[in-house]
Protein backbone atom coordinates (compact mmCIF):
# COMPACT_ATOMS: atom_id res chain seq x y z
CA UNK A 1 0.00 0.00 0.00
CA UNK A 2 1.25 3.52 -0.71
CA UNK A 3 2.38 5.97 1.96
CA UNK A 4 -0.52 7.77 3.57
CA UNK A 5 -2.90 4.82 3.27
CA UNK A 6 -3.58 4.96 6.99
CA UNK A 7 -4.97 8.47 6.65
CA UNK A 8 -7.22 7.40 3.80
CA UNK A 9 -8.54 4.41 5.74
CA UNK A 10 -9.32 6.46 8.82
CA UNK A 11 -10.79 9.50 7.08
CA UNK A 12 -12.53 8.22 3.96
CA UNK A 13 -13.52 4.57 4.03
CA UNK A 14 -14.10 3.64 7.67
CA UNK A 15 -17.55 2.26 8.41
CA UNK A 16 -17.14 1.03 11.94
CA UNK A 17 -14.50 1.41 14.63
CA UNK A 18 -14.97 -1.18 17.37
CA UNK A 19 -12.85 -1.21 20.54
CA UNK A 20 -11.76 -4.79 21.31
CA UNK A 21 -9.43 -4.30 24.29
CA UNK A 22 -8.18 -1.51 26.53
CA UNK A 23 -5.11 -1.49 28.76
CA UNK A 24 -3.06 0.94 30.79
CA UNK A 25 -0.96 1.98 27.77
CA UNK A 26 -3.63 2.11 25.08
CA UNK A 27 -6.53 0.54 23.26
CA UNK A 28 -6.86 -1.85 20.34
CA UNK A 29 -9.65 -1.32 17.82
CA UNK A 30 -11.02 -3.17 14.79
CA UNK A 31 -11.44 -0.78 11.86
CA UNK A 32 -13.95 -2.03 9.28
CA UNK A 33 -13.56 -0.32 5.88
CA UNK A 34 -14.54 -0.67 2.22
CA UNK A 35 -11.24 -2.45 1.52
CA UNK A 36 -11.07 -4.80 4.51
CA UNK A 37 -10.74 -5.00 8.26
CA UNK A 38 -7.68 -3.63 10.02
CA UNK A 39 -6.37 -3.46 13.57
CA UNK A 40 -5.72 0.00 15.01
CA UNK A 41 -3.67 0.57 18.16
CA UNK A 42 -4.17 3.83 20.04
CA UNK A 43 -1.46 4.67 22.61
CA UNK A 44 -2.78 6.86 25.44
CA UNK A 45 0.12 8.55 27.14
CA UNK A 46 3.00 9.02 24.74
CA UNK A 47 3.81 10.27 21.28
CA UNK A 48 5.61 7.36 19.62
CA UNK A 49 9.05 8.00 18.15
CA UNK A 50 9.33 6.94 14.50
CA UNK A 51 12.72 5.27 15.16
CA UNK A 52 11.25 3.16 17.98
CA UNK A 53 8.31 2.11 15.82
CA UNK A 54 10.65 1.19 12.94
CA UNK A 55 12.59 -0.97 15.43
CA UNK A 56 9.36 -2.71 16.46
CA UNK A 57 8.49 -3.32 12.81
CA UNK A 58 11.94 -4.83 12.15
CA UNK A 59 11.64 -7.05 15.24
CA UNK A 60 8.17 -8.22 14.15
CA UNK A 61 9.52 -9.06 10.69
CA UNK A 62 12.38 -11.09 12.20
CA UNK A 63 9.91 -12.98 14.40
CA UNK A 64 7.65 -13.65 11.40
CA UNK A 65 10.59 -15.09 9.47
CA UNK A 66 11.09 -17.43 12.43
CA UNK A 67 7.47 -18.58 12.24
CA UNK A 68 5.92 -16.39 14.93
CA UNK A 69 2.53 -15.10 13.70
CA UNK A 70 1.77 -11.41 14.22
CA UNK A 71 -0.21 -8.63 12.54
CA UNK A 72 1.43 -7.20 9.41
CA UNK A 73 2.02 -3.43 9.65
CA UNK A 74 0.58 -1.37 6.82
CA UNK A 75 3.19 -0.02 4.40
CA UNK A 76 3.82 3.70 4.46
CA UNK A 77 3.57 5.79 7.60
CA UNK A 78 3.60 3.47 10.63
CA UNK A 79 2.03 6.06 12.92
CA UNK A 80 -0.50 8.74 12.10
CA UNK A 81 -1.77 11.70 14.09
CA UNK A 82 -5.54 11.82 13.68
CA UNK A 83 -7.80 14.21 15.59
CA UNK A 84 -5.05 14.92 18.12
CA UNK A 85 -4.32 11.27 18.90
CA UNK A 86 -1.74 8.81 17.61
CA UNK A 87 -2.77 5.62 15.80
CA UNK A 88 -0.91 2.63 14.40
CA UNK A 89 -2.65 0.44 11.81
CA UNK A 90 -2.11 -3.21 10.91
CA UNK A 91 -3.53 -5.48 8.19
Amino acid sequence: MPAGVAEVLVERSAHELEQVVRGAMGAVWMLHTDVGTFVAKQPFWFEPAEAAVRGEVAFRAACARGGVPSPEPIDGDYMIDHDGGWWRLYE
